[in-house]
């Protein structure tokens, strides 16, 4: 099961402590839960409107469903969905499983927000070049930080990586 973060503020800065199990939807949802905000709104849209808890248990089965379909930890999704309430739940339930979300909404609104300023040659470059840098960072990834952890960490190591991914493989979702 994951573990909420801790801040100690009697210190500046403040002094994270981030625990091997830690999960940030998980945190984020959590803390309203036990703070007493089950019933409390989380996110309002156009047409609907959802609490902490029920963001708990959307965004918890979503994480089941993307489980159910195959797709395992640390893989990446593309979020191609409206700014609506839906959008929180697929996100953190995402995070939830483990996942890396991209969410298109905002894109979305900002290639409107170009189209109807006539800068749509503006926009696709910078789109241009926040893929190349995903798929730069993903490079890195594959063929300088992989072989890197393969030559340089012990057994020792391995175990102690495969310790926490156990950890967060274990969650309540």
């Amino acid at each position: 099961m994951p573990e909420l973060s801790l801040a100690d503020h009697s210190q500046s800065p403040p002094a994270l402590h981030i625990p091997r199990s830690y999960n940030a939807a998980y945190d984020l949802i959590e803390r309203n839960l036990r703070a007493g905000y089950a019933d409390k709104l989380a996110f309002i849209d156009d047409q609907r409107s959802l609490t902490y808890r029920e963001l708990d248990q959307r965004s918890a089965a979503f994480a089941n469903i993307l489980g159910s379909l195959g797709i395992e930890r640390e893989r990446r999704i593309l979020l191609c969905m409206h700014d609506t309430i839906d959008l929180p739940i697929a996100f953190l339930g995402a995070i939830k499983a483990g996942v890396i979300a991209t969410a298109l909404a905002i894109l979305r609104a900002t290639l409107n927000e170009a189209s109807l300023s006539g800068q749509m040659k503006q926009f696709a470059e910078a789109l241009d070049l926040y893929a190349d840098s995903q798929w730069q960072h993903m490079r890195m990834e594959e063929e300088q930080i992989l072989p890197l952890a393969e030559r340089e960490l012990t057994e020792e190591d391995w175990a102690y990586i495969d310790a926490a991914f156990a950890v967060n493989r274990e969650s309540r979702w």
